[in-house]
């Protein structure tokens, strides 16, 4: 039962029915399912937190988010925006603890590793016909961005294609897309699923060419990203940077256009303006750099998000409260990459299949948020709920020890925060101002 309504919440989450359907719009069905979901789930959700939560750093650091939000804004005396927004966000931690507390045997993993493929592709089958106009649905509206050229002076539009809720944006929608085609390659490579396995292709070439109408950078970086961790986790340094040096290449030359000019993006367009961004956001940390600006201040401040979910959540939540959100990817791709050491000894065969392709779709997500502000929505906690269910699975039957929140990984997570915040001084203070 709680497995069945977790798969109706996600349904709910991904596809909206109030936005497909708007005679149902009073209706709020996530938050109606969620509840429903929680009371059920309650009995195991208790016993996680009581017996095993110092075993579960990536929780520690969700409920650090939690707390930041609500300190970022209470330091602000804006004691109505604390709890405003910190009931918003404990709608994502009923999430989080929902995912680990439903997703507790391979199984179910796979079924819900197929769960959003399956929706995903739905969503984009949606979108697709309305981009098409084969499809009127009102809450679809696609981005449409608008250059000029330098030369001529001319002005030219094109369509993103966009899709709605969570992921009205082209880069959201990017997000999911790269997130479910690393899924799907791994169900290509999974031979237990047989002749199952064929319509993966035609779902997998549907998602890839639904990946070119988002035009979305970030997507094609991310996916290339994903490729890359997969490749290593499965073979090895060596023979995955000879893999990569042939296929950056080629999935540049296959997506081409807006999505392939990485560098020309830089110093102009949207590359030129998420840089000023990031430099307004180092400005926010070094003069609020414990609890912040506040939570949704950078928008009041700057007009845009950060445009990057670690800028995002390090200027509004302060140090602190950036860490536990960086610190909490940083130990998820940390804890499964760990299992590379043993992935022979997995004995599920699903899990010891999917590990590289975990991997993969976990880096790409970590690696979209680089340019994407995403740091307090359910898909993100989605996606970091996903490592930590496949690495307690994994590592039940597996010579490994739990990875525990301790002083020392707590030094690594700040150590990480404080390198990243250095690498993106170093990029725009020498790199950007070369282009």
């Amino acid at each position: 039962m709680d497995f069945a309504l977790f798969v109706l919440v996600n349904v709910a989450l991904f596809l909206r029915p109030q936005d497909l359907m708007p005679s149902l719009a009073g209706i709020a069905f996530y938050n109606l399912l969620i509840v429903a979901n929680l009371v059920i789930s309650s009995p195991v959700i208790l016993y996680q937190l009581q017996t095993g939560i110092r075993r579960s750093p990536a929780l520690i650091c969700v409920m650090g988010v939690l707390a930041a939000i609500v300190l970022s804004l209470l330091a602000k005396a804006d004691v109505s925006g604390a709890w405003t927004f910190g009931l918003e966000f404990s709608k994502v931690v009923a999430y989080f603890l929902l995912m680990l507390a439903v997703l507790r045997t391979p199984r179910r993993f796979g079924l819900f590793l197929g769960l959003v493929v399956g929706l995903t592709t739905v969503l984009a089958a949606i979108c697709v016909a309305h981009f098409h106009g084969q499809l009127d649905v009102a809450a679809i509206v696609h981005a449409r961005e608008v250059t000029y050229d330098d030369v001529t002076g001319s002005q030219r539009s094109a369509l993103r294609l966009s899709a709605f809720g969570v992921f009205a944006d082209p880069n959201d929608l990017s997000m999911l897309v790269v997130l479910s085609m690393l899924i799907c390659l791994g169900g290509l490579c999974y031979r237990k699923l047989g002749s199952l396995r064929w319509p993966l292709a035609g779902v997998l070439l549907f998602l890839g060419y639904t990946l070119a109408l988002t035009q979305s950078r970030g997507g094609l970086l991310a996916l290339m990203a994903g490729v890359g961790a997969l490749l290593m986790s499965r073979y090895g340094m060596s023979r995955a940077s000879l893999a990569l040096a042939a296929l950056v290449p080629l999935l540049l030359i296959v997506f081409g256009g807006r999505q392939a000019d990485i560098s020309g993006s830089i110093a102009s367009g949207t590359g030129g303006s998420r840089t000023e961004l990031w430099y307004a956001g180092l400005q926010m940390i070094k003069w609020h750099p414990l609890t912040g600006i506040g939570h949704g201040h950078f928008v009041e401040e700057q007009g845009l998000v950060a445009h990057s979910s670690y800028v995002q959540a390090l200027a509004e939540w302060g140090l602190i409260g950036g860490t536990a959100f960086v610190g909490l990817f940083y130990v998820v791709l940390h804890s499964v990459w760990r299992l590379k050491q043993v992935r022979s000894r997995i004995a599920s065969p699903l899990l010891h299949s999917f590990q590289p392709y975990v991997m993969g779709a976990l880096a790409a997500y970590a690696t979209s948020m680089l340019t994407l502000t995403r740091c307090d929505v359910v898909p993100t906690y989605l996606v970091a709920g996903l490592g930590v269910s496949f690495e307690r699975l994994a590592r039940r039957h597996a010579p490994l020890r739990p990875l525990e929140f301790t002083p020392r990984l707590a030094m690594q997570m700040a150590g990480v925060s404080l390198g990243y915040l250095a690498l993106l001084y170093v990029y725009i203070r020498f790199i950007y101002r070369m282009f």
